[in-house]
């Protein structure tokens, strides 16, 4: 770990193999990851419209802070990371605001300091700061003024939409968007402007396509998008080619292109731009930005490729009915890699894998391909040491089984999730399936990759493969996720409310396997422990769930989704995490951790040619952040 900010820890990840790529793929992941920067503050504008301001507010006092007192500097370092952690003010998987240590009075005194010093905080100069800080007073330091970026859970008096402070939505309400269809489903702002709901696409420009929002962001996305277009291969090129359109014009088609081509294709180099996941959206339709840039790890991508070579396999043997089963395989591009940079919603919070693309009807008609974060594994495996297992396991005895077991089955729980779960099973409905099922989609999604995962673990086809050295750690795996599924509650700090996604798909398959007694609630010495005694009674009780779930996605049953997310996924056991969150202080384990890119940097000749481009690790978390912010907006 890097450092510690308040109960985050901060992680180095590696990328040290990326000497070993070629010049030429090493250069086309240095404009890659020019671009993954170039579009990082898209996604604090989507998450709250005060985002922008504050960050720039606190990264120029920073950058002037000759003669601002040093505790309270130390107080804005502190808030200055957890922005830049979070993407904004608010926290990333509670969606909760979080406010600063420091008052308004030591912030007006340092950004006073820091105009003194050169810094440009305002328009107007010193005559306009006093109005910008009263106009920000509320966002940064009310905690109840804005206090969620998404709300699947509001309270009375709210919708989905109004109880959220994202900006996807502006001055609409739910009932406003009854009946109404997405023209541009993943990049557009919806909004109510002379009575009439109209959409405000993200957009460069170009063609004789207008601007629209972020066209400047987009803008520097795309001239280093071009300046990549050389490097890369054939396949490469033209998929690349549609992304540019996508980002020029907004059209879905171009986004369609984009992603049947880019499944098709295995590059050493690639990325992940644009706005792709929906979890920030609690109607789950708009995407948030995220750049992901990645290389192949050649030595540990087996695994990966043995899994997507049995898909169908894996597929016949699901325990859902057949006509929900796919019969047709393409074949499916699967890897290790490691990740070089995290921006937007890709990171500093980072998955553990990626299965992509989400359209249910490309995954079915053309595949997918299926990323294993082999680096982000390992930084958590080096920062934790097994802490968590010795200390929520039910005895000795089952950690040190855990633990000889944790190496094959949790690479395998992510792959499997990832390869066999979200490219699994078919659906009968015309529409994508998160139409029907809105905003408890993203939800039924990752619970039913999860159980899929969990479900594949005790085929015995894994032993064979060689991805676990026997039987017994499949039921290691099920003990360790049920223990992973309750420390992982430290995650959510206060409140009584389940907000994010992922965790809201281990509270579904928790609730459901204690409803049907194959998960008991333990206590002893004062402290709560999840136990299984029987793992195939478990298997046996998630079987019928993920058939269940299986059956709601293919028919678009949104009645059966509510219930059970009611039921079981949205009310945090307060007493079960406070007990969680005191015992991982006491054994030195972060609430949650996230991640530190590496620095790429080009060396070019006269002429500016790129000569070498080496990963470097930055000085401090600090200086990463605030050179993209400098990176970012420089023009390509």
């Amino acid at each position: 770990m890097v450092e510690t900010v308040d109960d985050i820890g901060l992680v180095q990840i590696r990328a040290d193999r990326f000497g070993e790529l070629s010049l030429e793929e090493r250069t086309l992941g240095y404009h890659l990851y020019r671009a993954a920067i170039a579009g990082d503050r898209i996604t604090y504008d989507q998450r709250y419209r005060h985002n922008l301001e504050i960050k720039d507010l606190i990264e120029a006092i920073l950058g002037h802070a000759r003669g601002i007192d040093g505790p309270a500097l130390e107080k804005i370092r502190r808030y200055a990371k957890k922005l830049w952690i979070h993407h904004g003010v608010h926290n990333a998987i509670t969606s909760r605001k979080f406010v600063p240590e420091l008052t308004f009075d030591e912030l007006g005194a340092a950004a006073r300091q820091a105009l003194a010093n050169g810094a440009a905080l305002c328009a107007g100069g010193a005559d306009c700061l006093p109005a910008k800080l009263e106009e920000l007073r509320r966002p940064i330091f009310d905690p109840d003024f804005d206090p969620f970026t998404v709300q699947k859970s509001p309270p009375d008096g709210q919708d989905i939409i109004t109880g959220s402070a994202n900006t996807f939505y502006q001055n609409v309400t739910l009932a406003d968007l009854r009946g109404f269809r997405d023209r541009f489903p993943l990049n557009a702002r919806v909004a109510k402007q002379g009575g009439r709901i109209v959409e405000l696409p993200y957009r460069a420009g170009g063609g004789g396509t207008e601007p629209g929002l972020y066209a400047e962001e987009l803008g520097r996305v795309i001239g280093h998008l071009r300046a990549a277009l050389p490097f890369a291969g054939q396949a490469q090129r033209v998929y690349l080619g549609h992304l540019i359109r996508w980002f020029e014009t907004a059209d879905p088609q171009a986004f369609r292109d984009y992603n049947i081509a880019w499944v098709q294709d295995d590059p050493t180099v690639d990325a992940i731009l644009g706005f792709i996941e929906s979890y920030g959206d609690a109607r789950g339709a708009k995407g948030t930005w995220e750049g992901i840039v990645s290389f192949v790890d050649r030595s540990r991508t087996e695994m990966m490729q043995k899994l997507a070579q049995n898909a169908r396999y894996f597929e016949e043997r699901t325990p859902w009915l057949a006509e929900y089963r796919r019969s047709e395989f393409k074949p499916l591009v699967a890897n290790a890699v490691t990740a070089v940079v995290e921006t937007g919603d890709g990171g500093p919070i980072s998955p553990a894998g990626i299965n992509l693309p989400n359209d249910q009807s490309i995954r079915e008609a053309h595949g997918s391909r299926n990323f294993f974060l082999t680096n982000i594994t390992d930084a958590v495996d080096a920062a934790t040491g097994g802490r968590l297992t010795r200390e929520f396991a039910w005895s000795p005895e089952e950690a040190e089984e855990q633990e000889r077991c944790s190496p094959h089955t949790l690479p395998a729980l992510v792959a499997l999730h990832e390869v066999t779960g979200h490219g699994s099973g078919r659906v009968l409905t015309d529409a994508d399936p998160h139409e029907h099922l809105q905003q408890f989609y993203s939800t039924l999604e990752e619970a039913r990759a999860d159980l899929v995962a969990l479900w594949h673990l005790h085929d015995p086809k894994l032993v064979e493969l060689g991805i676990l050295p026997d039987s017994r750690c499949a039921d290691a795996g099920y003990r360790g996720f049920v223990n992973s599924a309750l420390s992982g509650l430290r995650k959510i700090p206060e409140g009584e409310t389940i907000e994010e996604d992922h965790i809201r798909a281990r509270a579904l398959i928790l609730g459901w396997a204690m409803e049907k007694g194959t998960v008991a609630e333990e206590r002893r010495d004062g402290h709560f422990y999840l136990r299984v005694a029987d793992p195939q009674a478990m298997r046996r009780a998630l079987g019928e769930l993920l058939a269940e779930l299986q059956r709601i996605k293919a028919t678009g049953d949104v009645a059966a989704i509510r219930g059970l997310v009611e039921r079981h996924s949205t009310r945090l056991n307060v007493a079960w995490r406070d007990d969680v969150i005191a015992r991982a202080a006491r054994i030195g384990v972060p609430r949650m951790f996230a991640f530190v890119s590496p620095r790429l940097v080009a060396t070019m000749d006269d002429s500016g040619r790129i000569t070498n481009v080496a990963a470097e690790a930055p000085a401090s978390f600090e200086s990463a952040m605030l050179e993209w912010s400098e990176l970012g907006r420089q023009a390509p």
